[in-house]
């Protein structure tokens, strides 16, 4: 089995490959995010930091069981949030439940430069919370992001279980 360290290296891999994707999406193809796709993205900000600290200081700090299990236990919790927070706009999109009110994102980036209001908002593409911009075989932004959170979960999980394994 792995070590709880390379789970960690997983974590990081995969949680910089989601969230450079989620760029990418939105830089090079051109879909707006939501307010609740903004949401989806603050779980990834937490735990890149996370990872990298564990995995940087494995040899000094968290050669301490108990500090392994703490950044596990961590980005089990991170990612079991950013599963809920998928499965809640996936939800909204399916329109099995009701989101916020005010969930609409557009791009007003050049506002400040001298273009008036007006312009702004008649060059924006403004992106509604409960339609998914692309499915990809059947599954939107959301629903995908729902399952990467998941199988996230798994790999903390499985660097847990391996670190409990080696403690007892």
């Amino acid at each position: 089995m792995a070590s709880p360290r390379h789970f960690l290296l997983i974590i990081l891999t995969f949680t910089t490959a989601v969230i450079v994707a989620a760029w990418g999406f939105q830089v090079i193809g051109g879909y707006q995010p939501c307010g609740l796709c903004y949401q989806q993205r603050q779980p990834y900000y937490v735990a890149i930091p996370v990872a990298l600290i564990a995995i940087f200081f494995w040899k000094k700090i968290f050669s301490n069981p108990l500090m392994q299990k703490g950044a596990l236990t961590l980005l089990l919790l991170i990612f079991g949030f950013s599963a809920f927070l998928a499965g809640r706009h996936a939800g909204v999109e399916w329109e099995w439940w009701l989101g916020p009110g005010n969930c609409a994102a557009g791009d007003l980036s050049g506002f400040g430069d001298g273009q008036s209001l007006i312009e702004a908002l008649e060059n924006t593409t403004v992106a509604f919370c409960d339609e998914a911009a692309l499915r990809i075989f059947g599954l939107s932004f959301a629903g995908w992001n729902f399952i990467a959170s998941v199988m996230l979960m798994a790999f903390a999980a499985l660097g847990l279980r391996e670190t409990l394994r080696k403690t007892a």
